[in-house]
């Protein structure tokens, strides 16, 4: 878990600093890239059951399509859209919170237990979200420009700036 969690923090900020790479295109190196080495994990630590896939059920492929089309090109595209756009430590700030959210969610909709090692890892998660947040809210966050169909880029204010105009 810690090589995991090392591994995703280098890879945030290498994607936080890549010009000229889309979406997609980055989509399909992570795919090229990892493919290879899962499908060789897999194939030495878990059974062999390869020759059952033909009779897999359909929900089973909706696993499957929801893994690869929502979870990894949505969710990883629009990570890397907001780590293109906003620090480093606000984004991981908000990926970690989904943690938090998948085990509300695990208890609410698919009733696992709550455990006390559950309770303790989603606190930690908060209290550890609490302090980036804190420590970020020191700094100014970038603001997200728009384009106008004419080509004149807007700049959209920062809620404290839109509270200063009012005074």
């Amino acid at each position: 878990m810690v090589a995991a969690c090392i591994s995703t923090a280098f890879a945030q900020i290498i994607m936080r600093r890549m010009k000229n790479v889309g979406v997609f295109e980055l989509q399909g190196w992570i795919a090229a890239i990892t493919t290879p080495g899962v499908l060789l994990l897999s194939f030495l630590f878990e059974r062999h059951e390869w020759h059952k896939l033909p009779e897999a059920p359909l929900h089973f492929w909706g696993i499957i399509a929801y893994i690869t089309l929502l979870a990894n090109i949505f969710g990883q595209g629009g990570m890397f859209f907001l780590l293109k756009r906003y620090d480093v430590a606000l984004v991981v700030t908000l990926n970690v919170l989904a943690q938090v959210f998948g085990i509300i969610f695990g208890v609410v909709l698919l009733h696992e237990p709550m455990t006390w090692r559950t309770a303790l890892g989603a606190a930690l998660i908060c209290v550890g979200v609490v302090i980036i947040a804190a420590r970020q809210g020191r700094s100014r966050v970038q603001p997200l420009t728009l384009a106008e169909p004419e080509g004149v880029i807007i700049e959209a204010p920062l809620k404290s700036e839109a509270q200063g105009s009012k005074d």
